[in-house]
């Protein structure tokens, strides 16, 4: 495991990351490196030099378990599962935890003198199964029905339970957005947090990260233009579930 601070920097790292990323302490690994994106094998469209990884997960939950592999720096390959979470403290602070998974039946080997450069599992299965979803073109939120209904079976919860609170949370977050664009206007950070409460319970046992990403950004940013985007994405996540709702449902 491997905890970020809000601007994406480590603060802690666990021994088994250590490990797993072929280094015995800490001091080690960040005297050859800031960030594990720096042992990425391939810069694949995922990840790019403008965005931390992070915040490419959170934006696309589709790629939460996004499968990856490292160059270690004694030229093994490893290949791994990336999870992200976000903890929040008693003071409304939070931080990103980073689970690395090895993948199960994985090998470690060395580099190939010339690597070929493969499709990853999971854009093989999205290319074969071609899921209708709906598009964010401004900030590239995009949500598709596998995984909005994949989230009963990975939370233990009956779907018709699920649905259910899936309609409060959509009513809620409805209903508090005026208020909420109001507090954002004035930049009232404390009222911001208020209101954000409740919807982020909701959206926590949802597993609904990417709108806590969202929810987070409204609390902390300030600059009019910025805040308006991130209000404009509040509402996108609301209309996209809503409409892969009606099209599953109807």
């Amino acid at each position: 495991m491997i905890l970020y601070d809000q601007n994406y920097k480590i603060l802690a790292i666990s021994r088994d990351s250590l490990e797993l990323l072929g280094y015995s302490d800490s001091d080690l690994f960040f005297q050859k490196h800031s960030d594990i994106s720096d042992m990425f094998l391939y810069q694949i469209s995922l990840y790019d030099e403008q965005k931390h990884f992070i915040d490419y997960i959170i934006k696309h939950p589709e790629y939460n378990l996004q499968s990856i592999k490292l160059k270690l720096d004694d030229g093994n390959i490893i290949s791994i599962h990336i999870d992200i979470d976000i903890m929040f403290f008693k003071n409304s602070n939070f931080c990103y935890q980073v689970k690395l998974n090895k993948n199960v039946g994985d090998h470690t080997y060395k580099t190939p003198a010339k690597p070929e450069l493969r499709i990853p599992k999971l854009f093989e299965d999205a290319m074969a199964k071609k899921p209708a979803q709906t598009t964010n073109a401004a900030d590239g939120i995009r949500l598709t029905k596998e995984w909005l209904f994949g989230i009963p079976n990975f939370i233990g919860m009956k779907r018709n339970a699920f649905l259910v609170r899936v309609a409060e949370f959509i009513k809620i977050c409805k209903d508090k957005y005026e208020e909420l664009s109001e507090a954002t206007l004035l930049d009232d950070k404390n009222h911001i947090k208020e209101i954000s409460a409740d919807i982020r319970d909701r959206a926590c046992e949802l597993k609904f990260d990417p709108f806590l990403g969202i929810l987070i950004k409204l609390q902390t940013l300030s600059d009019p233009k910025e805040v308006a985007a991130f209000l404009n994405l509040y509402m996108d996540f609301i209309h996209q579930i809503e409409n892969i709702l009606k099209k599953e449902l109807k």
